[in-house]
Formats: C-alpha cells, structure tokens, sequence
C-alpha cells in the first residue's frame, strides 16, 4: 500500500513518523505540504520519502490518501484533487469537524475518518475509527490492518466524535497542562524545584499507565489501594472533588462548542 499524506503539520508529521518507525518502506510514502520548505525538511530525515510540490501528486500515486489540513483548508484541497481521484482509493480525513458526508458528494474514493494521537509516535492510544457506509468489510480489514501498525482502532459513530476526540486526542495535551500547574503549585508552596517535581510525577504517570495497560487495577481500584482510611491520599481527593466535575464539564461543553463553530463555518463558507 502507498500511503499519501497532504499536510504536514503537527499531526500530519506525527502519522508520518509513527508508520515510518512501524517499519513502512519511505519509498512507499508520498508526501506535501502547503509550506513546502516544511514537508523537504522531513523527506529529509528519511531517505526514500517522495516529497512533491503539488497536491494533485500525491494523490495521484496514494493507495490511502491522508488528508492533515485545517478544517477551513479542506475545500480549497478536495477541489484541486477530485479530479485525480479513484474509486479504488481509501481517502482519511483526520479533523473532526469534517464529516463524511460532506465528501462523499466530492470525491469517488471509499471514505474513513480517523482521529489520530500523538501516542501514536510510541504506538501507543487509540486511533478514532468511522468508515462510509459504502466501505465493504473487505475494506475496514485493509484500513484496520494500516492503522494497527501504530495504534488501538475503535470504531465509533458520528455523534461520539467529539467527545471521544477530546479523550484520546487532545488528552495528552490536557492531562500534561495539569501536570505542569501541579508542579508549579508544587513549587510555590514547598520550594521544590519545578525540574524534580516534574520528574517525580512524569515516573509516577509511566507507572500508573503500566498498571492500567496490564490491567492490575482500574481507576477505581487504584484510588482504593492508596487510600488508606484516616491516610493523606483521601484528604487530598477531597480537596479536588468539589471542583473537578464541574471543571471538566465546562471543558467538554468549551470543546464541543469549538466543534459546532467549525462545522458551520465549513458549511457556510461552502454555500
């Protein structure tokens, strides 16, 4: 399989590098990007990688053509390649915002999105999964098969995107902000320096992940081992449980607010 990647920005670039180190072939890899300058400078960390010009190039020669443009970019890119496109040719679209249904009207190719993390540079979170309704079971095998090489797919429906989105995407980014406001406070209140905090809960989190991914405990079960009664994990839980439901609800509500705004905006702007 050729795999084809327009755009390569933060998430075009970590797709990139997660297959290349699943031991993809560079010489089966076509890539380009608005900044070209941008997209040189990984073909040049990876010798083989066909880095072209245009759009319309690398989607002429993709078997799976990876769409990693902004969601206000997708009409202008769909418009310059529909012509080049084959019905034989798998199209992922990676911003949520865009639905398939959009595209379906556009382009012949047999459609998915996939909501990738930056995990996957480690091979590690799940890879957010909706095929068309046209894609055959033959199909979601072959698409299954290509984004195992890097991650846990799972198939989701439309309405779940979002929220689904926000706790396999964009969690790394959030889970390490509150990291990084805890070893700030850490700081303040205790003068330990923001270099040992950090490590302490960087090996903290590295270990809790190996106890979750072998399954030793839940989340539940894990609180319930450390807390001891009368002990001062419990006090602590305390402290956060009045504010921490209502703050990750305003996130959610936040999040998906964005979402809605960009779909209309792709809508509107493609009256």
């Amino acid at each position: 399989m050729k795999l084809g990647f327009i755009g390569t920005g933060n998430m075009g670039s970590i797709l990139i590098q997660a297959f290349l180190a699943a031991g993809v072939d560079p010489n089966r890899v076509w890539i380009t990007n608005r900044n070209l300058e941008k997209a040189k400078a990984l073909a040049n960390q990876y010798e083989g990688i066909h880095c072209k010009k245009r759009n319309v190039e690398v989607a002429a020669e993709a078997d799976v053509l990876f769409l990693c443009v902004k969601p206000k970019e997708y009409e202008n890119v769909v418009k310059e390649i529909e012509g080049i496109c084959r019905e034989e040719q798998y199209m992922v679209v990676i911003t949520s915002p865009i639905s398939l249904s959009w595209l379906e009207d556009r382009v012949p190719c047999k459609l998915v999105k996939m909501i990738p993390t930056i995990n996957h540079l480690v091979h590690r979170g799940t890879s957010l999964i909706q095929f068309h309704s046209l894609c055959t079971l033959d199909d979601r095998k072959i698409l299954l098969e290509v984004f195992q090489k890097i991650s846990t797919p799972l198939e989701i429906e439309e309405s779940f995107v979002r929220i689904c989105s926000d706790l396999s995407s964009c969690s790394p980014a959030f889970l390490s902000f509150i990291l990084e406001q805890w070893t700030e406070a850490a700081h303040l209140e205790t003068g330990i320096s923001k270099e040992a905090a950090t490590f302490l809960l960087a090996q903290s989190i590295i270990g809790m992940g190996k106890l979750l991914e072998q399954e030793v405990f839940t989340l539940t079960t894990l609180q319930q081992k450390i807390c001891v009664p009368g002990g001062v994990t419990g006090e602590g839980i305390e402290a956060f449980r009045p504010h921490l439901l209502p703050l990750f609800r305003h996130v959610i509500q936040t999040t998906h607010r964005k979402h809605r705004l960009d779909q209309a905006e792709l809508m509107e702007h493609d009256k």
